[in-house]
C-alpha cells in the first residue's frame, strides 16, 4: 500500500503561492510516484505484484480551498491507471483506494463537534464517518483480489461521491 498525504495550504487558489502548491504535490503526488516506480521495478523482475495507491474522494470531487490536495489525489488516480496499463503484461495489478472521511484519534474532536455532525448529515448518505476496520478490509481485498482487477478506483466513502 502506497500512501502519502498532507493537506498543505488550505487557501483559495488565488491566495496559494507556487511553494504552497509544490509542497502538496511533492508529498501527495510525487511521493506516491517515486515509491510506486521503485516497487514496480522489483515486481517486474518477479513478474508478479500488486500496488495499491491511496488517493482520496477529493481526487474525484472538488473542495473549496483544497486545490493542491484535490489535484494531487486526481494525479494519483491517473498515475494508477497508466501504471496498470503499462504493468499488466508483467502480472502486476495497480489499483487506487479512494477513502472518504474516517474517524481517527487525530480527527476525533472535530468529528464529535456540531459542525462536523451537520456536515456528515449533509454530505454523507450513510450519515456517519467510516470506521478504520472498513478501510482495512478494503485494503485486504485489494491485496488479495483476482488478478483480473486492475486500474480500479475503489471509493470507500459511505456514498459521499454520489451526492
Amino acid at each position: 500500500m502506497n500512501s502519502a498525504g498532507v493537506n498543505g495550504s488550505e487557501k483559495p487558489v488565488l491566495k496559494m503561492s507556487d511553494d504552497d502548491m509544490d509542497d502538496v504535490m511533492n508529498v501527495d503526488f510525487r511521493g506516491v510516484f517515486v515509491v510506486s516506480r521503485a516497487v514496480a521495478g522489483h515486481m517486474v523482475e518477479r513478474k508478479s505484484g500488486r500496488i495499491i495507491n491511496v488517493s482520496s474522494i477529493l481526487g474525484e470531487i472538488a473542495a473549496r480551498n483544497m486545490a493542491g490536495y484535490c489535484a494531487s489525489k486526481a494525479g494519483v488516480i491517473q498515475l494508477t491507471k497508466v501504471m496498470a496499463l503499462e504493468l499488466i503484461r508483467d502480472n502486476i495489478q495497480v489499483n487506487a483506494l479512494c477513502p472518504g472521511y474516517f474517524l481517527t484519534e487525530l480527527n476525533r474532536a472535530f468529528f464529535e463537534s456540531e459542525t462536523a455532525k451537520s456536515m456528515v448529515k449533509r454530505m454523507i448518505p450513510i450519515n456517519r464517518v467510516g470506521a478504520l476496520d472498513e478501510l482495512r478490509s478494503t485494503v485486504l481485498y485489494l491485496a488479495t483480489c483476482p488478478a483480473f482487477l486492475t486500474d480500479a478506483e475503489i471509493y470507500v466513502d459511505g456514498g459521499h461521491t454520489v451526492t
